[in-house]
């Protein structure tokens, strides 16, 4: 495992800007600018928001819709670059969105672990070595060798986080990967995330569970408007911030 100063990811004072999707025609979104004489309208999804994570480390992020939650997990991911600000990282990291990896229905749970292995940074022959264990611990039994069409989401889930958790990665960011799963399987999933994490394993999880991020992490950072409002040990981020949505839905 490399690190710089026993930090694997760091986001320092990141900003990140989106245009305002427009015409789908990029001529009709010229001319439609031209004319305006003004740039397209911006949305300012994160700003400003810095955060380390160490080996070990468990990090849960908060916050409401719209808060800047997986813009940030994308940047320390490094699929997304900041506007403003800079992301570092070392070691191997990979990324579960909510809606799961890019797999494909006719092939089969085994051929699609295969491929996602491979998208985590796993050769073929590593993910081959690990099938039974990522079998195993996704719970598929006999339809591991069916055509991913017809797994239920919650199967999709199971094999998704199942690779990831066998993936011989240093970081993983979870946005939220859980949301499918069944209780059983999230209770499993959170007791080995819990192992891999005292064997030096850091983990990113997104959630509006914040009873998944109690259960799993050991720090919070709370985002709102795509600032940081408070960082710090994972029950009074997020008792406050559950303090303060219930306090705005009055």
């Amino acid at each position: 495992m490399t690190t710089s100063e026993g930090v694997l990811l760091r986001a320092s004072d990141v900003g990140k800007v989106y245009r305002r999707e427009g015409p789908t025609s990029p001529l009709l979104r010229l001319v439609r600018e031209l004319r305006r004489r003004e740039p397209a309208p911006t949305v300012q999804a994160l700003d400003g928001v810095s955060l380390e994570v160490g080996p070990g480390t468990r990090v849960g992020v908060v916050g409401a819709n719209g808060a800047g939650k997986s813009t940030l997990l994308k940047l320390l991911a490094r699929i997304s670059r900041p506007t403003t600000g800079t992301v570092d990282g070392w070691g191997r990291c990979a990324y579960l969105g909510g809606g799961g990896g890019i797999f494909f229905g006719a092939l089969t749970g085994r051929e699609n672990a295969v491929l996602f292995g491979n998208m985590l940074g796993l050769t073929s022959r590593e993910v081959g070595g690990k099938l039974s264990e990522i079998e195993e611990r996704a719970g598929l039994g006999a339809a591991a060798g069916s055509p991913l069409g017809t797994y239920s989401t919650g199967q999709v889930a199971r094999l998704m986080i199942g690779v990831a958790i066998c993936a011989d990665v240093d970081a993983l960011l979870l946005d939220e990967a859980f949301a499918a799963a069944d209780i059983g399987f999230r209770g499993q999933a959170i007791r080995e995330l819990s192992v891999a994490g005292r064997a030096g394993r850091a983990t990113v999880i997104v959630s509006h569970s914040t009873e998944l991020i109690r259960d799993t992490c050991d720090r919070a950072i709370w985002l709102e408007a795509g600032r940081a409002i408070a960082e710090g040990p994972v029950s009074d981020i997020v008792r406050d911030y559950e303090r303060a949505s219930a306090s705005s839905s009055r």
